[in-house]
């Protein structure tokens, strides 16, 4: 009797998801190393924006 072999889900998000954090992790440092807010305010808007394009690609992947 051969039993069935349970492939695992992979992970709900892909790539882009990690790059999406680690662009307001580098923009957070290099808003304190330069000085100038405005790189944390836009690495946060780009980066977030990454991140949930990406949840909704992958919800939509679920369907």
């Amino acid at each position: 009797m051969v039993t069935p072999v349970k492939k695992e889900r992979p992970l709900p998000f892909r790539r882009n998801f990690l790059v999406g954090i680690l662009l307001v992790f580098l923009a957070k440092f290099f808003s304190g190393q330069f000085d100038a807010d405005w790189i944390l305010y836009a690495g946060v808007v780009i980066g977030g924006a990454i991140c949930i394009f990406d949840v909704f690609k992958a919800l939509k992947r679920l369907d």
